[in-house]
């Protein structure tokens, strides 16, 4: 469905989304969010560390008339109270932000705060603590360009999930729900659910269009794993609990898929908590065990890091990277580096490693 039929979308907000590549309502409820705010808990600033984030209350105590310069930069700063201490915010290259603040109101502010000195905070977001709609609960955040705002993308994408000629389109109510959940989640738990049946239905997408191309061909396989069932069974036992049996089963068959003469194409389902992961992790094992590299790829970022968490806990001796949009091109191209000479053993991230310019050195297995 183009985006001109989805309720609330202007010409002007879908002028902007077509220059970021997104034409139709499927476009637009695919941009899935880079990373997320958990603006759930109210901070002091005495909490805070220095040049960390944190949402915090402040109560207006002046509003300077006019702006200050810094060079080529203006800038003001106003004078905030919090439980009868005195703190600094400072706003640069912003006038508007100046008329959308009165003295004795409180507010909720979200930035960078400085402690090392004095209390104060640069550029922070704001709204009004008594009426405050976008600073609270998870908080997506998305990659945007141009004029696009977060909370004007939230809208579209909102817009596009609710308006009616493209629920009709969804044959599948629950997929409707996770995409909604994605991108306006109540808690990290329901999002970690949402965000694994987006993934089951893409990943069921991406094997289907495997089998596909490939008909019933098979493909022999070239590289060869030299890890035992004893060494698999003994990385098995540092989870700390016993297996199940259908865990078991599918780590054998798994195992035996990788010994095979042929490449393994294999779904992993099952429901929520059922160990999946260490599953997974079981093949991840069994490359690296053998000197070849593995990656693992997640549908969102919040996943991929809680992934790569796991990775650092339950293989620290190998060396593992991550990579997704959210880094710095700096640290991508130092990331690719080591991912093309080979001292990256495992890289987890999002779609950012499916990008042209990502070579592997020895990449034996994709989870």
């Amino acid at each position: 469905m183009l985006l001109k039929y989805v309720k609330g979308l202007s010409d002007k907000r879908i002028a902007d989304l077509n220059k970021m590549g997104v034409f139709s309502a499927e476009d637009l409820i695919r941009m899935f969010p880079k990373n997320y705010l958990d603006l759930r808990k109210v901070s002091t600033l005495k909490q805070a560390q220095n040049n960390g984030f944190v949402l915090t209350l402040g109560t207006v105590i002046n509003v300077p008339e006019y702006d200050l310069r810094r060079g080529k930069f203006s800038y003001f700063k106003v004078v905030c109270e919090q439980n009868g201490e005195l703190f600094n915010i400072i706003w640069f290259n912003q006038p508007y932000v100046k008329s959308r603040l009165n003295v004795g109101e409180t507010y909720l502010f979200y930035g960078r705060v400085r402690n090392r000195y004095a209390l104060s905070m640069t550029n922070p977001v704001f709204e009004k603590y008594d009426s405050s709609e976008y600073l609270k609960g998870i908080i997506p955040v998305y990659q945007i360009k141009g004029s696009l705002n977060q909370k004007a993308l939230k809208k579209s994408i909102l817009d596009a999930l609710t308006t009616e000629e493209y629920i009709k389109s969804f044959s599948l109510i629950d997929l409707r729900w996770a995409f909604e959940i994605v991108h306006s989640p109540s808690d990290m738990e329901q999002l970690a659910v949402a965000s694994e049946r987006i993934a089951v239905e893409e990943y069921f997408l991406l094997i289907s269009a495997f089998k596909f191309i490939k008909g019933d061909r098979t493909q022999s396989r070239v590289i060869r794993y030299s890890t035992t069932s004893k060494d698999v069974s003994e990385f098995a036992a540092r989870f700390g609990f016993q297996f199940t049996n259908g865990q078991k089963k599918a780590v054998n068959e798994i195992f035996t898929d990788m010994k095979s003469p042929v490449v393994m194409n294999r779904l992993l389902q099952g429901d929520v908590g059922s160990g999946k992961t260490a599953v997974s992790l079981c093949s991840v094992f069994i490359a690296l065990k053998s000197g070849h590299q593995a990656v693992m790829l997640a549908p969102t970022e919040v996943l991929a890091r809680q992934n790569y968490a796991i990775i650092q806990k339950y293989l620290p001796e190998y060396s593992a990277e991550f990579l997704s949009g959210s880094l710095t091109e700096k640290e991508k191209s130092a990331v690719k580096a080591r991912i093309k000479d080979g001292s990256a053993k495992i890289v987890v991230g999002t779609h950012a490693i499916l990008e042209k310019d990502v070579e592997f050195y020895d990449l034996a297995l994709c989870v």
